[in-house]
């Protein structure tokens, strides 16, 4: 993603939307608890100089971010994508799994 992305936009700094996608992959295969074998799909797309990415799960669990406090271990990972991203959100997929998705400008 990043070599196509410093392609398009030379001047856009692609380390934190990598950043971003780990923290939401990484968030699926922690979370995510299905009795089957099973995909993390991610799809992104340009909308003019928006970009947005979306993580697909089967997972039935909603995310939420909170403010983690200073002396927990985890907690981070959505509390870190919302304020790296111009909008975050996460949403139920047309297959019953869990979207959870960022956009950012790269221009």
């Amino acid at each position: 993603m990043s070599t196509l992305l410093d392609m398009l936009y030379p001047e856009f700094d692609s380390a934190d939307c990598v950043l971003m996608l780990s923290e939401l992959v990484t968030n699926a295969v922690e979370h995510v608890k299905v009795a089957y074998e099973w995909l993390i799909n991610v799809l992104c797309w340009l909308d003019g100089d928006v970009l947005r990415i979306e993580v697909h799960d089967p997972g039935r669990g909603i995310p939420f971010s909170c403010a983690p406090e200073p002396e927990d271990c985890d907690g981070r990972g959505l509390f870190l994508v919302g304020m790296l991203s111009e909008h975050c959100g996460s949403e139920r997929g047309r297959d019953g799994g869990t979207i959870v998705w960022f956009t950012v400008r790269l221009a």
